[in-house]
């Protein structure tokens, strides 16, 4: 009930910023941001998801980057594999396995993340790991044996597991790509809302982010936005830019999630 009584002047924040938000009594805040990456993708462009949630990496792939702003972490499939030992696609399927208790996703009892990322070392989903789960046994790591076990009694969970960590990439949103375009922003009302939630810091920043979104710092989308635990200045945006991720092109959509703390980046290919 908290959280609820907030989201209104959550919005009023974001779109005073001039950013679209969205918000569904349905859908869960990972399946707009997905939605949203196949809208802007299908439509020729490139994405940045921006959170903290590990979950989002799943929709990571060649035009879709993954940014933990708070580590510092930019992450394209490669990195997803390195970090978390699973491909992007894999991620509903390791979850399925292994479980996250944030989440709510219980995964298979007595299965952790280290045999998650084995199992799908070796099989490229949970549908074919179940296809042969009585191979399970002749692998060589310790308790193979009781690992078949536990993935046989857990077979229900896993499948489930595996539904809820999956994010949806085609609700039926009706929103165009123009519809996120980044507008004109209305610092008098960022700074009446601020006001009234007893805000000190927020305030001012708009002569800020209104100097540099002018002049040739424009070309970079050198605008500021503290949103939750998002926070993207100047600086950061240009790492955005960097020769890892999308060199040389604009940046200039955005769509964020702000109870969650996710956000979208995207930019045309």
């Amino acid at each position: 009930m908290e959280l609820e009584t907030q989201i209104p002047d959550c919005q009023k924040v974001a779109r005073s910023l001039g950013f679209a938000t969205f918000i569904d009594h349905q859908l869960e805040a990972d399946d707009l941001v997905g939605s949203l990456v196949s809208l802007v993708v299908g439509a020729g462009w490139e994405a940045i998801v921006v959170s903290s949630d590990k979950d989002l990496c799943q929709l990571v792939e060649d035009r879709v980057a993954f940014l933990d702003f708070a580590r510092g972490a930019r992450l394209g499939p490669a990195a997803v594999e390195t970090k978390m030992g699973v491909r992007p696609e894999q991620i509903p399927d390791y979850l399925g396995l292994a479980g996250d208790s944030v989440d709510n996703i219980p995964g298979v009892r007595g299965v952790g993340p280290k045999s998650a990322v084995t199992l799908l070392s070796h099989w490229p989903s949970l549908e074919a790991l179940y296809g042969e789960v009585e191979a399970v046994r002749d692998l060589a790591v310790r308790g193979a044996a009781s690992l078949a076990a536990r993935l046989e009694s857990g077979r229900e969970a896993a499948f489930l597991s595996k539904r809820l960590a999956t994010i949806v990439r085609d609700a039926p949103l009706e929103v165009r790509v123009a519809d996120l375009e980044l507008g004109a922003p209305g610092w008098q009302v960022l700074d009446d809302v601020c006001a009234r939630l007893g805000f000190s810091t927020l305030p001012g920043r708009g002569p800020q982010a209104a100097r540099l979104s002018s002049g040739p710092a424009a070309d970079r989308l050198s605008r500021l936005l503290v949103l939750g635990r998002i926070r993207i200045d100047d600086a950061a945006l240009e790492q955005l830019e960097g020769p890892t991720l999308f060199p040389g092109r604009h940046l200039h959509l955005d769509a964020t999630d702000l109870t969650e703390g996710h956000g979208l980046l995207a930019k045309q290919a």
